[in-house]
């Protein structure tokens, strides 16, 4: 698997189970999975590893939906402000 992104984060599980850092709660620990360097040329990599569809979520911009077009998604999820429903 293709890993971009390398960033220690911070140290929410000890192997020890002693000196456990419990300050920064679940979304630090959430967000060291996220690859900020990922951008619209990396749609293709995916498109070629993959026969499953691609969805891309919380897009927040129309030009955004129309640029996910172009780079042949299958599919998007925008997030609305007024009478948000959850992605299915």
């Amino acid at each position: 698997m293709r890993s971009k992104f390398d960033d220690t984060g911070s140290n929410v599980q000890s192997t020890s189970g002693h000196d456990v850092d419990r300050s920064q709660g679940a979304a630090r620990a959430i967000s060291s999975f996220i690859d900020p360097s990922l951008s619209w040329v990396d749609i293709p990599w995916f498109q070629s590893i993959t026969k499953m569809k691609i969805v891309l979520k919380g897009v927040q911009r129309v030009e955004d939906v129309i640029k996910a077009c172009e780079y042949g998604v299958d599919g998007v999820g925008m997030l609305t402000i007024l009478y948000s429903f959850p992605p299915i």
